[in-house]
């Protein structure tokens, strides 16, 4: 959840499912490290760039669950982003039929 809750913190995105949509749509999973997010440096790549679109994104450790679906745009399919709540908070089991990634449930 820290790159989640970095890029809340530095931009005006409200909620961490948007945070996710945004790390999704730059297929980076932690666009603000090294410089804002403390992480060891890498020569050569960057081990968090995305290759390809997953089907499933999600962060821990958030104020509220939450999910959203994003359509793939180069056909069918897409991905399902998840906002996982802090378990002392908020104890929560998250569910993701993988045969259709829309259907998440909280419990």
């Amino acid at each position: 959840g820290q790159p989640v809750e970095d890029i809340l913190r530095c931009t005006d995105l409200r909620s961490p499912v948007h945070a996710l949509a945004t790390c999704l749509e730059a297929s980076h999973l932690a666009p603000t490290a090294p410089d804002t997010l403390p992480t060891q440096p890498f020569l050569g790549t960057d081990p968090f760039v995305m290759d390809c679109r997953p089907h499933v994104l999600f962060s821990g450790c958030h104020d509220r669950p939450g999910h959203e679906w994003h359509a793939s745009a180069s056909g069918p399919g897409g991905t399902i982003v998840i906002a996982v709540p802090e378990f002392h908070q908020h104890p929560a089991l998250v569910l993701v039929n993988l045969r259709n990634p829309r259907q998440v449930q909280v419990h």
